[in-house]
């Protein structure tokens, strides 16, 4: 074999070892959801990126999407978002199907999201997940890693931009926060509380749609050029009464 032909082979071989699989993308996607004492507000950015490149501006259906008794937040690479909300669609189904009453709150739907995201934790999803909705008419909210654990909070906020967006809602609603004590949590001459808070302080629903949207201006304005943000889905939740959802340019 002459020595170019084999010198190319050789080439071609180490390049292919070299080659590096990489099964996960970010595909972008800011969600936060703040619980209240009888309303839960949703928020997510609409926009699809990749390395910074805006490739769509209308996402919203795999960003925000009601499950049975809650809603789901993702954000993060695109084919797992819709991977896991097939699984849980397929879930939920089957229990209506079957009349098992089995997903009947959020809680439940929080739970599954937990156990499916702990069944692929040796290959996770690629997702950032919030599960919210209201439980018995007051706000209710989870926030979750990428095995599944998971932690009931007043506000919430995953995916790119969050290490901003977290601290301005929580500065924002500093000092309007209380916490919700679950029936059976106290103990005998020691009441034990959860380790957070839950629920933000009586404040209308209104109130709380500007701190949200005031948030997700600072962030754009921060990082909008990185994070191509320039619309919010928002979905208020309020007891009574049917689900508001509209779109807001930022």
């Amino acid at each position: 074999m002459p020595l170019f032909t084999t010198l190319l082979l050789s080439l071609a071989l180490i390049t292919f070892v070299s080659a590096k699989f990489e099964p996960y993308a970010s595909n972008g996607g800011l969600s936060c959801a703040i619980a209240g004492p009888d309303y839960c507000i949703l928020a997510t950015s609409t926009e699809l990126t990749d390395n910074g490149v805006v490739l769509k501006t209308n996402l919203e259906s795999s960003r925000l999407y009601k499950m049975g008794p809650g809603y789901l937040l993702t954000s993060g690479c695109e084919a797992d978002c819709w991977g896991l909300q097939s699984q849980l669609r397929n879930r939920i189904s089957t229990a209506n199907f079957d009349q098992s009453n089995e997903f009947s709150s959020p809680s439940n739907l929080a739970i599954l999201v937990s156990n499916l995201l702990y069944s692929r934790r040796s290959f996770p999803f690629y997702v950032s997940c919030i599960v919210a909705g209201l439980s018995g008419g007051c706000g209710c909210v989870w926030g979750y890693d990428s095995i599944g654990s998971h932690e009931l909070s007043a506000i919430q906020a995953n995916g790119e931009g969050s290490v901003l967006l977290q601290p301005i809602l929580d500065k924002l609603f500093e000092g309007k926060e209380r916490r919700s004590v679950p029936v059976g949590e106290h103990r005998v001459g020691n009441d034990l509380l959860p380790p957070v808070k839950t629920v933000v302080e009586d404040e209308v629903a209104e109130k709380a749609v500007e701190k949200v949207l005031s948030g997700y201006r600072s962030v754009m304005r921060k990082e909008g050029g990185n994070l191509g943000m320039k619309r919010l889905k928002l979905v208020v939740l309020r007891r009574g009464v049917v689900a508001e959802e509209r779109i807001v340019e930022l």
